[in-house]
């Protein structure tokens, strides 16, 4: 490709030819280099694959800044209205939160452990804990879970109960929707900070606030007025969570934004489908009546030919009068569109076909269980980079706060999050495994009960008190290794307490 003498270039050639001729040298072995350094990578190239790529290199939240409010609202019409969408929000919510993640309270005193652990457990336990006095700590997880994915992001509000309230610590929760956040205040503030997107930023680009709406920009509530003012909450009191996917990224975006136009195209291409089978059944008899046939007979309003057709029904046509069908488009395909369709919205928000669809025809077990092992590793960073640094650790934070100011020694508390178990796909030897590795000493017992997702302070204290009652009332079950050996043979007796070995023969249950 050669370049194109310009006006200047020109005017250049006109005045001084020999400087005109170094200048359009110039100019062509830049575009040279220029297109050795586009060949060089498939996706630089410039051509007719590539038209009408139109790409951008602004920053993340110069991209998030007008989409939010758009995506956001038509993540949430896909949920109310598409049962795909419906399924994949519960899906995500309910496998990585589940139940709930459990905390298990450590403290250097065990006695403080017992107290803090149940003073936690009164706490996350009760509906008290949020500010409808509707919600556990674990409901508002997978509230909060729900809106991040359908949303983009949550905001969870810290409210100051009073001393004088019933609860076990002062402390409530408020869920908030990210349509709080007051994304048209940006100015600068004192001191060289900034408020950007309704967040405040000091000098040093540390959050100091959030610029929150009293009520929700939506409501449409007599009694509920928003005053579309935004009020200055300190961000010591807000969790705002939300999956950072760029660097410098200050806002959520919801996670059906790259599968809203396949779900809505699937949508369209299954209403069609469905209409064209519907018309299949509209398909009538017509009377055609001979020439002349219609000057003799007076015509009323009841014989014209409607435009919407019964099925079964016989209309009468007047002479010279046809009726024509069109030839619908074969769509013998539809069935393999829409699992494409499909799959191609499972894989943009994060989960596979066939928990997406719970269409499991063509999964055989190898392939299932690498499905699910892949979502597994997926759930690993949204709970650990997520949930429970910004949503569990800064609520634990909190609490801890509250109940030294109650009067007990939280100060040096901490919280080891135990994320809920998933099911075995094949339950004997993934336990065997888990055994076998314990006693290899690859895993603690401890790390393999989190696993389960219980807590191994109370499932050892149960152990301990189901061994102490079997030791009272004399049993020996074959699950007990104190006593039993794997094979379901007795241990020796080694304590002289007279237990005999019973001959080698194998223990009763």
């Amino acid at each position: 490709m050669h370049a194109r003498a310009t006006l200047l270039d020109r005017m250049v050639n006109y005045w001084s030819p020999k400087r005109g001729t170094q200048r359009m040298a110039a100019r062509m072995v830049q575009q040279e280099l220029l297109e050795h350094t586009e060949r060089a990578y498939d996706g630089a190239s410039r051509g007719r694959r590539t038209d009408g790529w139109h790409t951008s290199g602004s920053s993340a939240n110069a991209e998030l800044r007008w989409a939010l409010p758009i995506v956001r609202n038509r993540s949430r019409d896909l949920v109310r209205n598409d049962g795909h969408a419906t399924k994949a929000l519960r899906t995500l919510t309910n496998n990585v939160v589940g139940a709930g993640i459990i905390a298990t309270i450590k403290t250097p005193s065990d006695r403080d452990t017992d107290v803090i652990g149940r003073l936690w457990e009164d706490w996350a336990e009760s509906p008290a804990c949020s500010s409808d006095e509707r919600m556990t700590f674990y409901s508002i997880q997978s509230l909060a879970m729900r809106c991040i994915v359908e949303s983009g992001e949550v905001l969870i509000r810290r409210i100051r109960a009073r001393s004088a309230d019933s609860l076990p610590v002062p402390l409530q929760l408020q869920v908030l929707e990210p349509d709080y956040i007051d994304t048209l205040k940006e100015e600068p503030t004192s001191g060289g900070g900034f408020i950007f997107q309704g967040i405040e930023y000091n000098s040093r680009g540390k959050r100091v606030a959030y610029w929150l709406f009293d009520e929700h920009p939506g409501e449409m509530s007599l009694a509920l007025k928003p005053s579309f003012k935004s009020m200055r909450v300190p961000a010591e009191d807000i969790c705002h969570v939300f999956d950072m996917t760029r660097a410098g990224q200050v806002r959520g975006i919801s996670w059906f934004a790259p599968a809203i136009i396949k779900f809505k195209d699937h949508g369209d291409f299954s209403e069609a489908i469905l209409l064209k089978h519907k018309l299949a059944a509209y398909f009538t008899g017509f009377v055609t009546e001979p020439e002349g046939m219609a000057a003799e007979v007076k015509r009323t309003k009841k014989d014209t030919l409607p435009e919407k057709l019964e099925p079964g029904a016989f209309k009468r046509l007047r002479p010279g009068e046809q009726v024509s069908f069109p030839n619908a488009p074969v769509t013998s395909s539809a069935l393999e569109v829409s699992v494409l369709q499909l799959r191609a919205c499972a894989a943009a928000i994060g989960v596979t076909y066939e928990d997406f669809t719970g269409d499991y025809s063509q999964v055989t077990f190898t392939s299932g269980r690498m499905g699910w092992l892949e979502f597994g590793r997926s759930m690993h960073p949204w709970r650990h980079h997520m949930l429970i640094p910004h949503l569990c650790g800064r609520t634990f934070g909190w609490f801890r706060e509250a109940a030294s100011m109650k009067g007990y020694r939280a100060d040096e508390a901490r919280a080891l999050w135990t994320p809920p178990a998933r099911e075995m796909i094949d339950p004997g030897a993934e336990t065997n495994a888990a055994v076998n590795g314990i006693r290899a000493g690859l895993k603690s017992l401890s790390e393999t009960i989190r696993e389960g997702g219980e807590d191994p302070n109370k499932v050892l204290a149960q152990v301990a008190a189901d061994n102490a009652k079997c030791d009272e009332l004399g049993l020996i079950l074959d699950s007990d290794p104190r006593k039993v050996m794997k094979a379901g043979i007795l241990q020796p007796d080694n304590s002289g307490s007279g237990a005999a070995n019973n001959g080698g023969k194998n223990a009763s249950a």
